[in-house]
């Protein structure tokens, strides 16, 4: 038998990984899978792992297409029997969910053929996709590709798309009445220099890190006129710290970069400079912060998925609700639109024009001048190209109410219209926003089903481009913001987010691999799960086995109580409890000791004080000595409490 490295390293794990979830599904739905299981196998001999990390999962999206009464010609690579629009492969799965025409079968709520159906629907998209997500570095081929389309993107920004007047009208108005309440604290926050800036945990695009980000030593003119040093930089007013900083009259510049996201799709992000996100991480706290104790809450959402998951379920029974995903959401959000969107906050649009680079450094050296408002690697990103998503889709809905009682589009040509037709603009938007159960969380979004399609033509107005392939109006399938639903049954798969860990230091891949066996174990995919133990602990040995939470690595189970495992148990004396060893993943800590006005600065918008100890959290009070390195981490071993006795 071959050794586990060799075995990661030819990627037969990702197949023996598959075989076994195969193995598990024609358990769950009765189907003989030994045709399939040579039929992956004599695949994998010719494609490699692009069989799985590829071909499958354009496989899986012809299935949600089918599943939303949208299907289309099955991928490349795939035959079918005549008369049926399904695959050979997996038809044993295929004939339990759809129709030979390719529609869904039965969705009668008591049918059992829903039952079945909803089984075989989960099987195949974990089969299909369980290898969709896993992180992997690049080819530089495909980081120059990526890095070109991040580029020609923003030069299409260049020509400014133009929504039609009403359109536009209605945007501006829905805007300044609703965003201007809503942040109307950060406004005021910003205007009186009340905001309290951070540090991010990310990369700068001036390659500062952990305490170093505190020792900035250059002040962007462009943020002094909203973010003052003495305000911002100073640890007391009064302070003279002219020696160690001044302000620079440059235009900030991201640096653009790629991270691994996917096979053969890069994540393209731009890194930002450390005093560009120190102002952005301010204005996005309070902004977070403002949207919590507002009503809108219920529409727009920063923290918290669960809403728009909740009503993508209850739509895949209903239909009442579509679901739309935007393609480079960040990189289409043009700077006019978002300058429109907070028009109605003067101060706080202020501070994010200040806060924005205006200028990228592409991977070659070369610069452009930036016409979206920000991209991905800006804190203030996510949080403004939500604002302008919403308010295009409440904007939409309100036109829809605007017509029903009579209003018409021909007269929407200057802002103020709307207000004089409803009286109560304020809540007009509100009553619309409950009555459509509308739903926006970064480019995931949720409307009415009725108004999809105008939704889908407003926002590409803007400039902006739905993802078609990933959003659902017909049929009984929806996904948002990483749920899948079908009929009313969670139908999301488990995902593979790790290529296999190759020694026992590989820390960050036996994490995943033991996280994603629990979850494997607690979907009903127990082969699979048992595959991913065996490989976990050929690395660092066995782990302990229970059903409530330890705090270390373990496998999770349903049945009561704990289990050792093999691992070793010990008896504390002194708390008269039981201990197990295990392992514990920890970041690598580096010193990296921060003194002087930036150690003072540090401590005071930590909200702590260095002669109150007590407040500190364990390895708290190493913060001005040491720091956690970026992206590293290891695991120790380590013995950690267990509820009621071990066995």
């Amino acid at each position: 038998m071959k050794s586990l490295p060799t075995i990661h390293k030819s990627g037969q794990l990702e197949l023996l990984l598959w075989q076994a979830m195969l193995v598990d599904a024609g358990l769950y739905c009765s189907v003989d899978v030994e045709r399939d299981l040579r039929y992956a196998s004599r695949r994998f001999q010719q494609e490699g792992l692009s069989f799985f990390l590829h071909t499958l999962p354009e496989l899986g999206s012809w299935l949600d297409r089918a599943l939303g009464e949208d299907a289309m010609a099955l991928p490349p690579g795939f035959k079918g029997k005549k008369g049926y629009t399904y695959p050979t492969f997996l038809s044993g799965f295929f004939q339990q969910c759809l129709e030979p025409d390719g529609t869904p079968r039965d969705r009668a709520s008591k049918s059992p053929n829903l039952e079945r159906g909803a089984a075989a629907v989960s099987c195949l998209r974990q089969l299909t996709r369980a290898f969709k997500k896993v992180e992997m570095e690049a080819d530089p081929l495909d980081e120059l590709r990526a890095v070109k389309a991040y580029a020609e993107t923003d030069a299409s920004l260049g020509k400014l798309w133009n929504p039609p007047d009403y359109l536009l009208v209605t945007f501006q108005e829905v805007a300044r009445a609703l965003w201007s309440e809503v942040f109307a604290q950060t406004n005021t926050k910003v205007a009186s220099g009340e905001l309290l800036p951070r540090h991010g945990s990310g990369a700068t695009a001036d390659r500062l890190t952990g305490n170093r980000k505190w020792t900035i030593s250059e002040w962007p003119g462009c943020l002094d006129t909203v973010f003052p040093i003495d305000l911002y930089l100073c640890p007391e007013m009064g302070m003279n710290i002219a020696d160690d900083l001044s302000v620079v009259d440059r235009d900030p510049c991201v640096r653009v970069t790629t991270v691994p996201k996917t096979f053969r799709k890069p994540r393209v992000i731009a890194v930002e400079e450390t005093a560009m996100q120190y102002a952005q991480q301010a204005i996005m706290r309070s902004m977070y912060d403002d949207v919590l104790r507002h009503r809108i809450n219920h529409v727009i959402g920063f923290r918290d998925q669960e809403r728009n998951r909740r009503k993508a379920e209850s739509a895949s029974v209903s239909g009442d609700l579509a679901t739309l995903d935007l393609s480079e959401a960040s990189d289409r959000v043009h700077l006019r639109y978002a300058a429109l969107a907070f028009s109605g906050c003067p101060h706080l649009w202020m501070a994010l024009e200040a806060s924005r680079s205006q200028y990228a450094e592409l991977p070659d050296g070369s610069r452009i001048r930036l016409n979206k408002f920000a991209s991905m690697g800006s804190a203030t990103c996510f949080p403004v190209e939500a604002v302008v998503f919403a308010t295009i889709c409440i904007s939409t809905v309100l036109l829809d109410k605007y017509e029903e009682f009579g209003g018409k589009r021909s007269e929407l040509t200057t802002p103020g219209h709307l207000r004089s037709f409803f009286g109560d603009l304020e809540h007009a938007i509100a009553t619309a926003c409950v009555d459509s159960g509308l739903s926006v969380y970064g480019d995931d979004i949720i409307v009415p089903t009725y108004l999809a399609e105008t939704v889908t033509e407003h926002l590409e107005a803007f400039g902006l481009k739905v993802n078609t392939q990933k959003s659902f109006s017909k049929g009984f399938f929806r996904e948002s913001c990483g749920g899948d639903y079908w009929c009313g049954r969670n139908v999301t798969p488990v995902y593979i987010r790790q290529t296999p860990p190759l020694e026992s230091k590989d820390s960050k891949r036996l994490v995943s691999y033991v996280d994603t066996s629990n979850l494997l174990y607690k979907a009903g995919w127990w082969t699979a799960a048992e595959l991913l133990q065996s490989v976990v602990e050929g690395f660092i040995g066995p782990l302990p086995v229970s059903n409530e939470p330890l705090a270390g690595l373990h496998w999770e189970t349903y049945l009561d109580g704990f289990h050792h495992n093999g691992a070793k148990l010990h008896w504390d004396e002194h708390l008269h409890r039981y201990d197990v060893s295990t392992f514990v993943a920890r970041a690598r800590r580096i010193d990296d000791e921060l003194t002087g006005y930036p150690a003072m600065l540090k401590t005071f918008l930590s909200g702590r004080t260095e002669v109150l100890p007590g407040l500190y959290e364990p390895g708290d009070a190493e913060r001005l000595v040491k720091t956690d390195r970026p992206y590293s981490a290891k695991l120790h071993r380590k013995r950690v409490p267990v509820l009621g006795k071990g066995k």
